[in-house]
């Protein structure tokens, strides 16, 4: 995790060939979208304009059944749990970090480029290679 944020697993993402990304049975292709974010702080991922016909985020439990684009978000913003809560289903506290499991979903081989705002402040894009480069 560098910074508050993290985006988990991503580059493993990128490995997965092009037809991992290819619609199945009526059904957008998708790869998992875990995130972290440290208590105290906050974070928005945005789809770029350009890629929103073709991407969307599941990763509120309204979205999480997902089946077409109109039906995800284009962004998502996280707000971490209070370090003291409860951690779900288990013992404990949820501690310093919350995480989301996500998913993303999209139309087919492409990059997706993320817009990442974390306390307020822009940061780097994140582009990710679903089985298409980004040029």
């Amino acid at each position: 995790m560098r910074g508050p944020f993290a985006l988990i697993s991503i580059r493993g993402v990128e490995r997965r060939p092009a037809s991992s990304f290819e619609p199945e049975d009526g059904r957008l292709a998708g790869t998992k979208f875990p995130a972290a974010l440290r208590a105290g702080h906050s974070a928005v991922v945005r789809i770029a304009e350009p890629d929103q016909a073709h991407a969307a985020l599941l990763v509120r439990a309204a979205t999480r059944e997902a089946r077409s684009l109109r039906e995800g978000d284009v962004a998502v913003r996280y707000v971490p749990c209070r370090p003291d809560t409860p951690r779900f289903g288990g013992r404990g506290s949820v501690g310093p970090t919350t995480g989301w499991a996500g998913a993303l979903i999209v139309t087919g081989p492409r990059c997706v480029t993320l817009e990442l705002t974390v306390d307020g402040r822009r940061r780097r894009d994140v582009r990710l290679r679903l089985g298409a480069r980004c040029r």
